[in-house]
C-alpha cells in the first residue's frame, strides 16, 4: 500500500488519521507474529513500515506544516505518535532489535487515542445488537487485536440460519469484509 504524508493545509478528518494509525499498528502487530515463523520477511516488512514513518516524520517537521499541526490538537497528537514511533526505533538494520522496534511502532500508535485503541469489556461484541452498528462509523477490534475504523455497510447473512455472517467496513477507501466471529469488540466512532 502506498501512503503519502498528509497535507495538513487541507482539511484531514479524524477518521483518515486514525485509519493511518490503525494501519501502522496492525502491520507492526502482524509482523510481530510473523517473525516467529519468518523473521526475514518480518524484517523486510518492518523496513517498509520504517520507511513510511520516516517519510511522514520528515514531512511534518518542515516549517510549512508547523502552524497547521500546532493549531490542531488531533493533528498534533497524530504527528507526535508518528514521531515517537519513528525515533524510538533503534538499530533498524539489526535482526536482534526487530521485535523491540515492531513493538515500539505498535505501542506508539495508540497514545492519545486510547478511546479507540483500548476498548473496555463493555464493548464486547453482542450479536443481538450488531444491526445498530450498520451504516455507521465504528471502531472494530478483532480477536487477533487488529483494529479498524470506518463506516460499516453491507452485511452478509447465512442462508440457512439467517444469521449475520459478516459486515463490510470502509477502510482506506476500500471495503473489507470482516467475519462476525473474528470481531472481539465494536464501538461507534
Amino acid at each position: 500500500m502506498e501512503l503519502k504524508p498528509f497535507d495538513f493545509s487541507k482539511n484531514i478528518n479524524k477518521i483518515e488519521l486514525i485509519q493511518r494509525l490503525c494501519f501502522f499498528y496492525n502491520e507492526a502487530n502482524k509482523n510481530l507474529e510473523l517473525m516467529k515463523y519468518d523473521k526475514r520477511k518480518s524484517f523486510f516488512n518492518f523496513k517498509r513500515l520504517y520507511h513510511l514513518l520516516k517519510e511522514e516524520y520528515n514531512e511534518y517537521k518542515k516549517e510549512r506544516n508547523k502552524n497547521y499541526i500546532l493549531n490542531n490538537g488531533v493533528y498534533s497528537q497524530y504527528v507526535s505518535n508518528i514521531t515517537d514511533a519513528y525515533v524510538k526505533c533503534l538499530n533498524t538494520n539489526s535482526y536482534e532489535d526487530l521485535a523491540s522496534n515492531l513493538y515500539n511502532i505498535c505501542d506508539y500508535m495508540w497514545y492519545g487515542f486510547s478511546d479507540i485503541f483500548c476498548l473496555g469489556d463493555e464493548y464486547k461484541i453482542n450479536r443481538d445488537s450488531l444491526e445498530s452498528y450498520l451504516y455507521k462509523e465504528c471502531i472494530i477490534i478483532l480477536n487477533d487485536y487488529s483494529i479498524y475504523v470506518g463506516k460499516t455497510n453491507i452485511k452478509l447473512i447465512d442462508g440457512e440460519n439467517r444469521e449475520l455472517e459478516s459486515i463490510s467496513l470502509l477502510f482506506f477507501d476500500k471495503w473489507i469484509q470482516i467475519p462476525i466471529n473474528s470481531i472481539n469488540k465494536i464501538k461507534l466512532f
